[in-house]
């Protein structure tokens, strides 16, 4: 989700079961691909390192607490 000041949050839904996924290259344990898993956890990994990204959430991570995030529309 991007904000009318380029500030994003993004959703990585199910690509991994919390932020170690990408930082660590965890994938889930039952997998299609494999080789897609894994590049879909680098992407994730690539867009959270940006500097307008607020946020990089995994809808199953026990870390996040809930929370708001604001960005300007």
């Amino acid at each position: 989700m991007t904000g009318k000041d380029g500030r994003e949050v993004v959703l990585a839904a199910d690509v991994g079961y919390a932020r170690e996924s990408w930082e660590k290259m965890v994938t889930p344990g039952i997998v299609v691909d494999r080789k897609a898993a894994i590049e879909s956890l680098a992407w994730i990994k690539q867009e959270a390192a940006k500097p307008n990204v607020v946020e990089a959430l995994a809808n199953h991570d026990p870390q996040v607490m809930p929370h708001v995030v604001t960005l300007s529309y």
